[in-house]
């Protein structure tokens, strides 16, 4: 039960005997979209989905690497077609420009505050706000980032 299923040719043949049996699958881990070319992509779309395919965004350097996954998950018909894309959140200009990213390439971002377990520092007030603004959907997709903030930062001063 690796979590970078992709990562080791085991993996691959667990997909492969997977989609042989026509199992329906849910991997809670994010796929590793670095790993994802034809050959992964038309093997991912074989697959039965039980819930959106996921994979991660946690930097910049990400972003390509998505575009390609998500282009060729598409092209061979990978479905569900929704995609779950789990952002990290440590600084929130980057990370902002990450989801836009992701909203163009119409996935559905997931972002989660960085916590680091070996100083025991909680996410901040806006790493929160920031990723309580991009999961809740309702607010995402009729609010602005910059418009949230604003809001949030003039309610936690009353």
């Amino acid at each position: 039960m690796d979590n970078n299923v992709l990562a080791h040719d085991h993996g691959i043949s667990q997909l492969e005997k997977i989609a042989g049996l026509g199992l329906r699958v849910d991997f809670n881990q994010g796929l590793d979209a670095r790993l994802i070319d034809d050959a992964t992509a038309r093997l991912l779309a074989k697959v039965k989905w039980l819930t959106p395919i996921r994979l991660a965004c946690d930097s910049q350097a990400m972003m390509p690497y998505i575009q390609k996954a998500v282009n060729l998950l598409r092209w061979y018909n990978a479905t569900p077609r929704a995609y779950f894309v789990y952002v990290l959140v440590k600084d929130i200009p980057e990370a902002l420009e990450r989801v836009r990213f992701l909203k163009g390439l119409n996935v559905d971002p997931f972002a989660q505050p960085y916590r680091d377990f070996r100083t025991n520092i909680e996410p901040t007030k806006e790493q929160k706000a920031f990723a309580r603004w991009v999961n809740h959907k309702a607010i995402f997709k009729s609010v602005l980032w910059e418009d949230y903030r604003s809001q949030y930062t003039h309610m936690s001063k009353i």
